[in-house]
């Protein structure tokens, strides 16, 4: 797991030894935060936490959700102001990446 400044915005790429598939879920205005969660998936640290900067701020935080036998990834995005924010398959099927875009 890795976040970039990107020209555009912050850039979260996460990268599995499998195919990532996810589901993604958003709380309605006013709290611009929504969270994803990555089924079959253990997080090698126990948390990881970075820090959002640019035209707003905020915070993604990764955890362990659920663990064995069902075990779940959860990423959160939480933001002090509702962005633009896209997921895409990065370098393969076990990369996904997420723009949080400065707009």
């Amino acid at each position: 797991v890795r976040m970039e400044k990107t020209d555009k915005g912050n850039r979260l790429i996460i990268t599995g030894n499998e195919a990532l598939r996810y589901e993604w879920q958003r709380l309605g205005a006013p709290n611009p935060r929504w969270w994803l969660d990555i089924p079959q998936a253990n997080l090698k640290n126990a948390k990881q936490e970075f820090e959002i900067a640019g035209k707003f701020s905020g915070s993604v935080r990764l955890s362990q959700n659920q663990p064995a036998p069902n075990p779940v990834v959860r990423v959160v995005v939480d933001l002090d102001q509702a962005v633009e924010v896209t997921t895409s398959a990065g370098e393969s099927d076990k990369q996904l990446v997420i723009d949080i875009l400065d707009k």
